[in-house]
């Protein structure tokens, strides 16, 4: 699941399933990840969107593992957690498509949203079970909503109502991201609502409130607040306290050799080229440039905090602020691309690629905790990056891979170490009727892929006048 945070997460969620209550009385040897709430009990201390999304899962510990489901959280219920994450990753990445189909043709906005699945820190977290994605999920949602306003297709009070849902969605899994999101939906909606602003500054309003009033209840039951965050307690202090060096923080979110977005994904740098907005509507370039306010003030928080950044991979605190970035670039690479300054699209895009795809087929978990150098934040080099190919070349050769000894002797962890990482690859290994379900599909899934894309190419491009790029 790659993160212990997770794992807490899903036990949660089968203490959910399991005795409907989400307030555990022993939670060793994992009590680092739970608070004690003001009225006893032990609350994870993430924000609760995993711990709703894990459902699925938690019923599959339940009628794997019993009553011992919640101490050892049984394989097949972490599987589980793990490939509702995959679902969560293509989400992501249809409505971010969708978002960008309302700026761009439908040919580049396909472009774009493949170029954002497999090359840059998406493609990654696609195989992790971490909260970021589903909020990347709401903030692509969010987007959509607001450009679709923008564009005359939905009118002012529905499209409040969607951004509000799409912004709660992200607040559920990242509540930090929340003010970063919903503001800049809020603002536009607002200005472009022409004859119709109270209500759908109302609806928005409503909307949102209603879907975090839970978040916030579940606050006050963990810390006595509804305005204060377990994880914003003091025993977390240490990480997410405020230390203040801004230009450190933002050196190391955007350009650091070894956590840097820009440099795991440099086509997204792209998004800093600014010349391509000029030939956007009015309303959609207001939309587009609010939310890079947006993202722009969140990652200026995220900076300011004293641990930045996690032992994962590349910038892990932007994620939900990704889908953001890709619009902007994905605008500036069609302008680039019709001014035929062609190669300033090209490189940067096969070289984000180079840089992503191997950690998608080998365990990056592994790359970023036991390759040398790899954890470290301010790295004078791209170690996460170097480490991903050390990785594949001992798949490729057969050699040990990387993890430390304890994983390589556990059945039931050492398996994650073999090369190719994916589920299907473990399938197969099983041989038989398993072996037979993982080529039938693998198989399904690469037609589908075709014939997807294939459709989506080769479809006449549909005219929405001056809203297409």
């Amino acid at each position: 699941m790659a993160s212990s945070d997770s794992y807490t997460q899903l036990q949660a969620s089968v203490l959910l399933v399991s005795t409907g209550r989400v307030a555990a009385e022993d939670t060793r040897p994992h009590q680092y990840a739970w608070v004690v709430g003001p009225g006893g009990g032990s609350y994870q201390a993430h924000d609760p969107g995993n711990i709703i999304l894990f459902i699925p899962a938690a019923v599959v510990a339940v009628l794997a593992g019993g009553d011992d489901a919640f101490r050892d959280v049984p394989l097949a219920a972490r599987v589980a957690a793990a490939l509702t994450y995959a679902l969560v990753g293509a989400a992501c990445v249809a409505a971010l498509y969708r978002a960008l189909a309302i700026v761009l043709s439908e040919r580049a906005a396909l472009a774009a949203a493949a170029l954002a699945a497999c090359a840059t820190p998406l493609w990654v977290y696609t195989r992790s079970t971490l909260d970021v994605l589903p909020a990347a999920l709401g903030t692509a949602l969010t987007m959509w909503a607001v450009l679709a306003h923008a564009a005359g297709r939905v009118t002012a009070v529905r499209a409040a109502a969607l951004a509000a849902l799409a912004a709660a969605l992200a607040g559920w899994f990242r509540v930090s991201v929340l003010p970063f999101v919903a503001a800049p939906a809020a603002v536009t909606l607002i200005t472009h609502a022409r004859g119709a602003r109270l209500r759908a500054a109302a609806v928005f309003a409503s909307v949102l409130a209603a879907c975090m009033a839970p978040v916030l209840a579940y606050n006050y039951v963990r810390t006595g607040n509804p305005f204060v965050l377990a994880t914003m307690l003091p025993q977390y202090a240490h990480q997410n306290g405020f230390a203040g060096e801004f230009a450190t923080g933002l050196y190391g979110l955007f350009v650091s050799p070894n956590r840097g977005l820009f440099v795991f994904a440099p086509w997204l740098a792209l998004a800093l080229v600014p010349f391509g907005l000029r030939r956007l509507p009015a309303r959609l370039r207001f939309a587009a440039v609010a939310f890079l306010f947006g993202a722009a003030a969140y990652a200026l928080v995220i900076a300011g905090l004293r641990q930045w950044t996690k032992p994962e991979w590349g910038p892990r605190y932007l994620v939900p602020v990704i889908p953001v970035f890709a619009l902007h670039a994905a605008v500036a690479a069609v302008w680039l691309w019709r001014t035929r300054r062609r190669p300033a699209v090209v490189a940067p895009a096969v070289l984000s690629l180079a840089f992503t795809l191997p950690a998608g087929v080998v365990n990056y978990s592994y790359v970023v905790t036991s390759f040398p150098g790899a954890h470290a934040p301010l790295a004078g080099s791209p170690r996460q990056i170097i480490g991903s190919y050390d990785a594949l070349w001992r798949g490729l050769t057969g050699r040990e891979p990387l993890g430390p000894a304890e994983v390589r002797e556990d059945p039931e962890r050492a398996p994650g170490l073999r090369f190719p990482d994916l589920w299907l690859a473990r399938l197969y290994e099983r041989g038989g009727i398993f072996r037979a379900a993982a080529l039938i599909l693998t198989l399904t899934l690469l037609t589908g892929l075709v014939w997807g894309v294939r459709r989506l190419a080769l479809r006449t491009p549909a005219s929405h006048g001056e809203a297409v790029l």
